[in-house]
């Protein structure tokens, strides 16, 4: 007996489940660096060399960082 057609897109499966949890690991990693590190280096693409002052994304999560015992001040 041959192969039908969806026996054949099976392959592709192993693939999609690599791409759902390489995405969920880089949008991980880019939460954790957001609420721990960022000193508005993030916002300075759009914002310029203001967001270093204004320091917004610091501003928002500050609490959460308190909490995750990340050091902020």
């Amino acid at each position: 007996m041959s192969k039908t057609y969806e026996q054949s897109l099976d392959v592709s499966r192993p693939i999609r489940d690599w791409l759902i949890i390489g995405g969920a690991l880089a949008l991980g990693l880019l939460a954790l660096y957001s609420m721990g590190f960022d000193q508005g280096f993030l916002l300075s693409l759009f914002q310029g060399h203001t967001s270093y002052q204004i320091n917004m994304l610091h501003e928002l999560i500050h609490d959460s960082r308190h909490i995750a015992a990340f050091p902020c001040h």
